[in-house]
């Protein structure tokens, strides 16, 4: 497919609503333009859901909700996909960074500028530096704490800030769209908390917490950042809360789920109309329509889609594209048996497994091992699992035609690596040794090769990890 650029990008008034406009150079078929709110960021509010306004042969527009309505200095990053024909649902959607400033006049000046700054994103894309403070966050169960690291977004190394304490054993981490406010699952009492990270210092203050249930092991806000959906490893159950613009969660969930045994993760595609929970013991995964506006699941059809025996699906992520999902394998009892791809029917939203990759060397015995975090990385380029035994990250590099897993390495780590986190812009991916109480660093290369930075102290029994830009 002929590479297309974008020429301009814009976000106007008109009326009472808010628009983004996007201009592609050059005459070519329609486009059909899909705006990502998984990978947009709109300063400085969260990033929002957004439904196609209008489209032709050289203009998308975009309706956005929850726009930002004040300040000169606002701006939207993120990423369009478009295809070049509308009639070919199956090619693959290109990628355009861009950067949209407010349109206040139809000026030659401001028009050079919007053009400028888009040329620069195309051009460099995540490996332009985040705006304002990085931190990374990691919980100690043990000790009830959460540490603070700054992180230099040159290179990636990280110094430690702060110590928070917290009112039970905190778990697993999660972030507000906007950088803003942390969510965490509290183990030991089963509740859910959530603290305010001042995004100059990384300093966190504790907002509220709140009853769940026994074991809250997975959260994740839904693409308008209003709900909060948090997977209960011994509960089985899924629980949808609603979020105050301050952060606060619901005295009571919107909305409890039961579900199978084992609960262990969540992923939400970008359209924010679908949502997936993986289970270790049922070894499934449950399907689920999204209503963005109540905060209501309800089953598709059918409502869950099973795994190969003994794989036992623990984390689940989807591509940005919504046409594949990937899920770790917790088990490890087989060659195969470390990560798996799912097609995504772009109608019935189901998913379908068309392969399973192992994570492992081929000499290592899979019996000694389980699967633990997998993420992927922005671009949706390259997809990571930990492994936990043969205490290394293994990374696929995703084939943009089929979805399907490619290994490019396998990387030692710190012993039992239960969480790593990647950052926003693409560049580091940090691990947490559950059993070292150590942070290690890495730079991820264009390969998806994974390249130690250093290793720092974090503290005994590291379970999750998490880094987080906020939004000034």
């Amino acid at each position: 497919m002929r590479r297309r650029f974008l020429e301009s990008s814009q976000y106007f008034n008109s009326g009472s609503a808010r628009y983004l406009s996007l201009e592609f150079a050059g005459s070519a078929n329609a486009v059909d333009g899909r705006l990502l709110t998984q990978t947009v960021s709109v300063w400085p509010l969260a990033y929002r859901s957004s439904t196609v306004q209008k489209s032709g042969s050289q203009h998308v527009e975009w309706r956005l909700s929850a726009f930002p309505s004040t300040t000169r200095s606002a701006k939207a990053i993120g990423t369009v996909f478009v295809r070049q024909r509308k009639d070919t649902a199956s090619s693959l959607p290109l990628s355009l960074p861009f950067v949209a400033l407010p349109r206040y006049r139809e000026t030659p000046v401001c028009r050079t500028i919007s053009y400028l700054i888009t040329v620069v994103t195309l051009c460099f894309g995540n490996c332009l530096p985040a705006s304002g403070q990085s931190f990374v966050f990691v919980s100690l169960l043990e000790q009830k704490k959460i540490v603070t690291f700054h992180r230099n977004v040159e290179t990636g190394e990280l110094e430690r800030q702060h110590v928070t304490d917290c009112p039970a054993e905190p778990a697993h981490l999660a972030a507000s769209s906007d950088g803003q406010v942390l969510f965490v699952s509290l183990r030991s009492s089963g509740q859910l908390a959530t603290f305010r990270i001042d995004s100059e210092s990384g300093r966190l203050s504790l907002i509220r917490v709140v009853e769940g249930g026994d074991d809250p092991a997975f959260l994740t806000t839904d693409r308008t950042g209003r709900f909060l959906l948090t997977a209960y490893y011994v509960s089985n159950k899924v629980t949808v809360h609603r979020i105050a613009p301050v952060g606060a969660l619901s005295d009571f969930p919107v909305q409890t789920v039961a579900t199978a045994n084992n609960a262990h993760g969540v992923a939400i595609d970008s359209m924010n109309q679908t949502v997936y929970v993986s289970h270790t013991g049922a070894n499934r995964i449950d399907q689920f329509r999204f209503d963005q506006e109540s905060g209501h699941l309800t089953s598709l059809d059918p409502a869950f889609v099973s795994a190969k025996p003994g794989q036992n699906p623990r984390h689940i992520v989807l591509h940005p594209s919504n046409r594949w999902a990937y899920c770790s394998n917790e088990a490890g009892a087989s060659e195969e048996d470390g990560a798996s791809m799912y097609s995504r029917d772009n109608v019935s939203m189901r998913l379908t497994l068309q392969q399973s990759v192992s994570s492992l060397p081929d000499d290592f015995d899979g019996n000694q091992n389980s699967t633990a975090e997998c993420l992927m990385t922005p671009d949706g380029k390259f997809l990571y699992v930990a492994n936990r035994g043969h205490n290394s990250i293994a990374g696929f590099e995703i084939i943009p035609e089929s979805g399907e897993l490619t290994r490019v390495s396998i990387t030692p780590t710190e012993a039992v690596p239960r969480s790593f986190t990647i950052t926003r812009d693409g560049r580091h991916l940090f691990a947490a040794g559950e059993a070292s109480g150590r942070v290690v660093g890495y730079r991820i290369e264009p390969t998806g090769e994974l390249s130690a930075i250093s290793t720092i102290e974090s503290g005994p029994v590291s379970w999750s990890i998490l880094a987080v830009d906020p939004h000034p």
